[in-house]
């Protein structure tokens, strides 16, 4: 995704991953929906990446075929795209909401937009603790309005939607070794596991502390702590630098949370030789992280840092 350049007032509405059909190969990649249009990066260790964009405006079929299951074709113009994966048929249904806010005599069509118009910050498959150790697999969506795990089965049983606002949250709590998060409202409980799950846990602190830096959101980073590299991720909210850690087995070794009080910071740069780190110093405290591409992450980190 950073090698995609979004237009002046474009925004992303949803992203996961997918698979674009070629003539010999399919390619994976990101597939992402913005509010004027869908566009694809693959993601390969051979050859040059391939990107797709295709206006929303010039789209003039959009099928799915129910005999492919995780399918669907995007006929604009002169050309045809295939798509497949459950992360692209995740998208192929926020495209079926647009179509419907813009069909002729649909008196919904207001509150279709409105849903299409929803930013989806995290979707995909999560497992669900139903009793004991036992899990149903589920699909979760956090949206800018709520938070929802779809329906799910286990034994037979239907378990019903859990579905809440980010206000109706009263309390979370993150498990590194099972890579877990209890979720409480103030009427239900739920505790969900999978690799979305580290993401999702600083998403909620970030949102409930007034938004996330949409290019510190996530992001992949190691947090060195004396002769421990710890691998995981890093969230800059409006009021804290976050770190998650991502590895069970790092549990062992006694990781944790970084939480690092942005108005405390008092001092950012780069340190280290030959590797250069970026640093982080508040109170007596230092704090040493690095990342694949260090002089832009620390001019990003450094800016949005004086923004907040």
């Amino acid at each position: 995704m950073d090698n995609i350049s979004l237009e002046e007032e474009e925004y992303i509405i949803a992203s996961d991953n997918a698979s674009l059909a070629r003539e010999f190969f399919p390619k994976s990649g990101t597939l992402m929906l913005t509010n004027v249009r869908i566009l694809f990066l693959s993601r390969s260790k051979w050859g040059p990446p391939i990107s797709v964009s295709i206006d929303l405006d010039k789209i003039d079929l959009i099928d799915h075929k129910h005999w492919l299951r995780h399918s669907f074709h995007i006929h604009a113009e002169d050309n045809k795209y295939r798509f497949f994966g459950k992360g692209g048929h995740r998208i192929y249904e926020r495209l079926l909401l647009r179509r419907k806010a813009l069909s002729i005599g649909n008196i919904q069509g207001e509150e279709n937009i409105q849903a299409f118009r929803e930013i989806i910050y995290i979707q995909g498959d999560i497992q669900v603790f139903v009793t004991g150790q036992l899990t149903a697999h589920a699909q979760i969506f956090f949206t800018s309005k709520k938070l929802r795990v779809d329906a799910y089965y286990s034994f037979l049983k239907r378990y019903p939607p859990f579905e809440c606002t980010l206000e109706e949250v009263s309390s979370f709590s993150y498990n590194l070794l099972k890579k877990s998060l209890d979720i409480q409202t103030y009427e239900q409980t739920i505790s969900i596991m999978g690799d979305l799950i580290p993401k999702l846990y600083l998403l909620l602190i970030a949102q409930k502390e007034g938004g996330v830096s949409q290019t510190w959101n996530a992001k992949g980073i190691t947090f060195n702590r004396g002769i421990l590299f710890i691998k995981g991720i890093a969230s800059l909210s409006h009021k804290h630098f976050l770190f998650c850690p991502t590895g069970s087995v790092d549990s062992f070794a006694g990781a944790q949370e970084v939480h690092i009080p942005i108005k405390d910071v008092h001092r950012i740069d780069l340190r280290g030789w030959p590797e250069r780190n970026i640093t982080l110093s508040y109170g007596d405290q230092t704090f040493s992280f690095s990342t694949p591409n260090i002089k832009r992450d620390f001019r990003s980190l450094a800016f949005n840092i004086v923004q907040f």
